[in-house]
């Protein structure tokens, strides 16, 4: 992310605030011995390629994590019912590129954080103090 950054940044200066997707507008610059160019698909595959393996691996957390929660020997029978809430949660959310440019301005910029630092870390926190609760029972019944 900070190379991507950093490359729409030299090549576009001031004037990567304006631009909506600076990535592809820089790389719509490249030419090396005016044999390599227009590198656009090949940004844009890697691009898709990302946002894809990003939400799967999302999915299998939100499945694996709703069948832990409900102390279920397998994760597998949540998965149909789980992507159908997916699908219409996002349709009811998200209906339109117009409401989406207003969500990713406004509600994201403050849910964003809180969904993918703080609740992690929370998590995290709750792991770590359930170990060491099991460890210090586990000491006690060793002696």
């Amino acid at each position: 992310m900070v190379s991507t950054n950093l490359v729409s940044l030299l090549v576009l200066g001031s004037a990567t605030g304006s631009v909506r997707t600076p990535l592809m507008t820089a790389v719509q610059y490249i030419s090396i011995a005016e044999f390599l160019s227009h590198l656009e698909a090949t940004v844009m595959a890697i691009w898709i390629a990302g946002a894809f393996i990003k939400m799967y691996v999302f999915y299998y957390m939100l499945a694996l994590g709703t069948a832990q929660w409900f102390n279920l020997s397998n994760y597998r029978p949540l998965v149909f019912p789980i992507a159908f809430l997916s699908v219409v949660l996002a349709i009811w959310q998200v209906p339109d590129t117009s409401a989406f440019s207003v969500y990713s301005q406004t509600i994201n910029s403050a849910v964003g954080p809180v969904l993918f630092i703080v609740l992690p870390l929370f998590l995290l926190l709750i792991a770590f103090l359930r170990k060491n609760k099991k460890q210090e029972k586990q000491v006690e019944q060793q002696q």
